[in-house]
């Protein structure tokens, strides 16, 4: 490792040449990479699970409703809406049907359907004593000693146990459309073909609905109508864009930490590049080898270059480190950079070997997107190490190389790392804070959750 770091700094434009070369084809490469949002290709086929999924999809088409919602309007505007958005709702591509009524009739006719047998069995009791007492009162020959009353045919402690089942719901209000007077809303229940986990699907059979919404005249249901869309579909999508919102927020939160370490680190702005450049080459050939291995990325795989960011990153601090403290110590720039590569850069390596290791023990599992996640971790791993014996030096030797008062002869290579000597001459006090945090926090761990 020293030997090659020593020739990338001898020759930095040669080697910059091949590492930019290298670079631009695994971006051109990772540019046509595509994303695969459906999670239920990420699962085994080899499971009856999985299997029985495409059944059910095949057979019955999505599990979930994309659901519109007209509210804010009066009764009878929402049902004639919700009868003139049915037609054109169930019109459009991806959309089996529209369920935007409830057959009524059809439950009341055949209530008694949903009765125990040991209810109807009791009605039927009931029925045939009001029956008997009926043809005994109209039967001439009977003599009547006493005024019987007639059996009550009262059914409502057997209705009061089915008041809260669904059927007794859709029939006993009356109302045909999916409809709450009181709170002014009416509902279409619109089934697409495809499943809500394909987020890709989901965001076009959504986006069909919303344009389809856009393109309505809403004046002839009455000034207030307002029209919102929910559902399990409209859920799943909601609940991709805050993770893609929040993954943003948090990648910029912790580049920019990132970046006032590295500055209050090494005291200097051209630190920044020398660690981050070859973080940023080593992703791009990882990238460039995930296009020609798998040809896209999934959920967890296309967020994937954080992780290796951050934990390149670390090689970079450690190896500028260790080329500053030797050139503190009066050493040439050029032996400087090939002890350090030959010492701290070994461990850097083994470092990534036992972490592309423990990554590549996830490529056993028969779940896909650990299995691409694990072996795509594993190279670039060393990746990111190749690209540091690549790039740093050749960055080291370059200004000497054109003449320039850069960073070889600035601050960078003058700073001192104040806290690596402040936690050694503090360490007594720093296990003593420490030590009970990771005992309170490992008393913790057994209440994780998958």
């Amino acid at each position: 490792l020293g030997a090659l770091a020593a020739r990338s700094h001898r020759r930095p434009l040669t080697a910059l040449a091949a590492v930019a070369l290298l670079a631009a084809a695994g971006s051109w490469a990772a540019g046509r990479l595509t994303l695969s949002a459906d999670l239920t290709e990420l699962l085994p086929r080899s499971f009856r699970s999985v299997q029985d999924l495409d059944v059910l999809r095949e057979r019955f088409g999505g599990i979930g409703y994309v659901v519109v919602v007209g509210r804010s309007a009066e009764p009878e505007a929402l049902r004639r809406f919700a009868d003139d958005l049915a037609p054109k709702l169930a019109a459009l591509p991806g959309i089996r049907f529209v369920e935007h009524r409830r057959e009524y009739d059809f439950f009341a006719d055949r209530a008694l359907y949903y009765l125990s047998v040991e209810d109807l069995e009791e009605v039927g009791r009931r029925i045939k004593a009001r029956e008997k007492w009926e043809r005994r009162q109209r039967n001439p020959m009977l003599l009547k000693l006493d005024d019987e009353p007639a059996p009550a045919l009262d059914f409502s402690d057997i209705e009061r146990r089915y008041a809260g089942s669904s059927s007794r719901r859709l029939s006993g209000t009356g109302e045909a459309h999916y409809l709450d007077p009181r709170a002014r809303m009416v509902l279409l229940l619109a089934k697409p073909a495809g499943l809500s986990s394909d987020l890709a699907y989901g965001k076009r059979v959504v986006g069909e609905v919303e344009r389809l919404l856009a393109a309505q005249d809403l004046s002839p249901y009455g000034p207030g109508l307002e029209v919102a869309l929910t559902g399990t579909f409209k859920k799943k999508i909601d609940q991709q864009a805050q993770i893609a919102r929040d993954l943003a927020l948090a990648s910029s939160a912790a580049g920019l930490l990132m970046l006032l370490y590295l500055l209050l680190h090494f005291r200097s702005a051209a630190a920044v590049p020398l660690v981050l450049v070859p973080v940023g080459v080593g992703l791009s050939w990882t990238y460039g080898f995930v296009a020609l291995a798998y040809g896209q990325v999934n959920l967890l795989t296309g967020f994937l270059g954080a992780v290796l960011g951050g934990l390149g990153t670390e090689h970079g601090i450690h190896l500028l480190g260790r080329f500053q403290a030797l050139r503190r110590e009066g050493v040439d720039e050029e032996a400087a950079i090939r002890q350090a590569f030959a010492h701290t850069g070994v461990s850097a390596l083994v470092s990534s070997l036992v972490a592309a290791l423990t990554f590549l023990s996830l490529a056993i599992s028969e779940f896909r997107a650990f299995r691409e996640f694990g072996v795509i971790a594993a190279v670039g791993m060393l990746v990111v190490v190749a690209a540091y014996v690549a790039v740093l030096p050749a960055m080291l030797g370059l200004p000497a190389r054109l003449g320039w008062r850069g960073w070889s002869a600035g601050r960078v290579a003058l700073a001192r790392p104040r806290l690596a000597g402040w936690l050694p001459r503090r360490a007594r006090q720093v296990v003593w804070v420490a030590g009970p945090l990771a005992l309170l926090l490992a008393l913790q761990a057994p209440r994780a959750r998958f």
